[in-house]
């Protein structure tokens, strides 16, 4: 399945934070993109695996994250790798705030994004997927 094997690949990328520590990288928005990508596609799929399948290599991911983003500044990527703009340590709140789904409970590593609709109204204008979708524990059950 290509969303498990995406899904897995942005773990992967994640975990690979701990390695580029102190260092400009777009690791963070290349993870952002596949995570976007599934959500988009495939979000109950999204939810099984980051809740359940997979939920203690979530919290690895995380902690890579979180020393990752502890580690450096707020530099800008700038190329072809990171249409997302931001700098990386906001890509690894916007990280943490995917990884932690539906919970609302995510760390904020630059103050910029200050609550859960703010993250998604920033998703949405950039993949045009409504995440709020997975801020609920039923997303199937939403209706507009």
């Amino acid at each position: 399945m290509d969303a498990e094997k995406n899904f897995l690949n942005a773990l992967k990328l994640c975990n690979s934070l701990v390695d580029v520590k102190r260092e400009p990288s777009s690791i963070p928005c290349q993870a952002i993109k596949l995570l976007c990508g599934i959500a988009k596609e495939e979000y109950l799929a999204f939810r099984y695996y980051q809740q359940i399948q997979y939920s203690s290599k979530v919290k690895e991911a995380l902690v890579a994250i979180d020393e990752y983003a502890r580690s450096c500044d707020n530099w800008r990527i700038y190329n072809q790798d990171c249409s997302l703009g931001f700098g990386v340590k906001d890509h690894c709140t916007i990280l943490s705030f995917l990884l932690n789904l539906p919970s609302s409970n995510y760390t904020n590593y630059t103050g910029n994004f200050n609550s859960a609709e703010i993250i998604c109204e920033l998703l949405q204008e950039w993949s045009g997927f409504d995440f709020r979708l997975l801020l609920t524990s039923s997303p199937e059950l939403i209706s507009y």
